[in-house]
């Protein structure tokens, strides 16, 4: 009975990341078609979700070390980086752009996993199912519009 309930569970969080990132994914696009400024969009988008965690989760949240708070500080210009390039992606290329290329990250992660003491084993079916994931993604953006193509940069830089 357990194993049906963690399916359940499993297809359930699965179904609401996805409605979740769909619905993040076409706001974002409104928000910057709305509102051009990107940098001070993102910089909005920040300091609203910061605002609402202190209103909201300040109970929740538990600071260590001044050391422990500044190493995280290292984070956030990557972090700002990401959502500033998943910004300027959606304002320079349709959504589907992004999806289709981002299935192109497994090919930056078999690179990354070479360096691990236990790298992931290729094998031909591995192989084959990269190459179609590349194929497919060049089959679409061979039918892009010249336009669209200035937003697979941001695209790629972002995955």
């Amino acid at each position: 009975m357990s194993s049906a309930r963690d399916s359940m569970q499993a297809v359930t969080a699965g179904a609401c990341f996805c409605f979740c990132s769909v619905g993040m994914m076409f706001f974002n696009k409104m928000a910057i078609q709305a509102f051009p400024l990107e940098c001070i969009l993102v910089a909005m988008q920040m300091a609203f979700a910061a605002l609402v965690l202190l209103t909201f989760g300040w109970s929740s949240l538990h600071f260590g070390s001044l050391i422990d708070v500044l190493r995280w500080f290292m984070v956030l210009p990557f972090f700002t980086g990401m959502l500033l390039t998943s910004i300027l992606a959606l304002k320079n290329a349709p959504m589907s752009l992004s999806i289709t290329l981002r299935a192109l990250s497994p090919l930056g992660s078999l690179l990354v996993e070479r360096f691990y003491p236990d790298p992931l084993r290729i094998t031909p079916a591995v192989i084959m199912s990269i190459v179609v994931t590349v194929v497919g993604a060049a089959v679409y953006c061979s039918s892009l519009e010249k336009e669209a193509m200035a937003g697979v940069g941001w695209v790629v830089l972002n995955s």
